[in-house]
């Protein structure tokens, strides 16, 4: 139970980072993003060409570099985080998204997500999601139970027993 309990942990931090962009903008972009060198050659740093948002750089006025991941890496420099495109973490990001797509498991879904991704005690979170202490805990229990069961620590502890 500990185990996947920082399992879960481990994935509350690959999700943000997945979600929200914490990978989304590299470090030279980031440096070059007020460079003069970034300007739109369309519209001159306008946004606006005749009017009009300018096709180039979508009315911002400068050109962002290009996110594609077919980009050649001519230093082989690697990711330096640990929880970026781990088999692991997109396993139970998958067991995770399919208790919210079945009607009977959606319930253990958001209690998940406040468990893992929200502040605060399990109280604080019951109340926010306006349920009883005693049944935020048990469906955090059956979810638990359910991502052992299905990443196959359930049978291993069974065993151990």
């Amino acid at each position: 139970m500990t185990k996947t309990y920082d399992i879960m942990g481990q994935w509350a931090l690959w999700r943000h980072y997945k979600h929200h962009g914490g990978y989304g903008r590299t470090i030279l972009d980031k440096l070059l993003s007020g460079m003069p060198g970034r300007g739109c050659p369309v519209c001159r740093r306008k946004g606006r060409v005749d009017g009009l948002i300018c096709p180039v750089c979508h009315g911002k006025g400068t050109v962002e570099l290009d996110k594609h991941n077919n980009k050649i890496n001519p230093a082989f420099i690697r990711q330096t985080s640990k929880y970026y495109g781990n088999a692991l973490m997109e396993r139970v990001d998958r067991i995770v998204s399919d208790l919210r797509r079945d009607p009977k498991t959606q319930s253990q879904y958001f209690v998940i997500l406040a468990e893992f991704c929200r502040n605060g005690t399990q109280e604080v979170k019951a109340n926010r999601m306006g349920i009883s202490d005693s049944y935020y805990s048990r469906l955090l229990k059956q979810a638990i139970e359910h991502i052992d069961q299905s990443l196959g620590y359930h049978e291993t502890l069974e065993k151990a027993n």
